[in-house]
């Protein structure tokens, strides 16, 4: 049985540390995790900082990616140190063994019942390194695989960005104008999950629709005077425009 230990209890760390606790082909040796006073948690040895870490197969850091060369740098020489980072080359590993990625392409909370099983995974070894060991714990993850490079990687990780960071704040602006006029929120979740499924079907310029779309000036004057927040309306022109200057697949 391959031995992990699992580094961070963020929440990428709380999703793992349940996806493996009793897997039957990977084991948790050892959770570092400091925002518990348990020695043990369903059975696995929790301590609370790295100078108590012990050899493993595998060292997975599920921790903030500032933290990833400093955290590395700690591992001991033995085993395969995995970051599963979107952003931070592989390069930035700075352990005395090997070295690889493994990004789950997924936004995590701790609380969110996700099904692992179906996040795509995106894969990479240090030069020399064999994948056997990546490979394994990538199976015993999701069927979902992709070997990519670090430059590939940040891409997708900044594709991810525009994706679900920019959209949850737009999300944020729609439910303050809404705020501001007693409206109800709730009453855009329909429209919000019609948009989410339609690209599953269609691109995004296909499944786009609105006065923008459509070349309509006069709405997107009278929208535009109806901000009076600069930062709404700056916002609001500049993806009307990006609308207006596409192409039509």
């Amino acid at each position: 049985m391959l031995t992990i230990a699992l580094i961070g209890s963020g929440n990428l760390g709380t999703q793992l540390f349940s996806l493996w606790k009793k897997h039957p082909s990977v084991q948790i040796s050892q959770w570092v995790n400091r925002s518990t006073n348990q020695s043990i948690i369903a059975g696995v040895n929790c301590i609370p900082c790295l100078s108590n870490l012990k050899p493993a197969d595998a060292y997975i850091l599920a921790v903030p990616d500032r933290s990833i060369p400093s955290v590395s740098a700690q591992l001991p020489p033995s085993g395969l140190a995995i970051h599963c980072s979107g952003s931070i080359p592989l390069t930035d590993l700075e352990n005395n063994g090997s070295q690889a990625v493994l990004y789950p392409l997924q936004s995590f909370s701790k609380s969110q019942n996700i099904n692992l099983s179906e996040i795509p995974l995106f894969l990479e070894v240090a030069e020399g390194v064999k994948p056997t060991v990546l490979q394994q714990i990538a199976d015993s993850w999701s069927y979902k695989q992709y070997w990519i490079d670090s430059s590939q990687r940040q891409q997708l990780h900044l594709a991810a960005v525009f994706a679900n960071n920019f959209t949850n704040q737009l999300y944020y602006m729609a439910s303050q104008i809404c705020q501001r006029n007693a409206l109800p929120f709730e009453a855009l979740l329909p429209l919000i999950q019609e948009t989410a499924q339609k690209i599953q079907y269609l691109t995004p310029i296909q499944a786009q629709t609105g006065p923008a779309k459509r070349n309509d000036q006069e709405v997107l004057e009278k929208q535009q005077s109806l901000l009076a927040d600069a930062n709404e309306k700056k916002i609001y022109q500049l993806l009307s425009q990006a609308i207006l200057n596409q192409e039509d697949e």
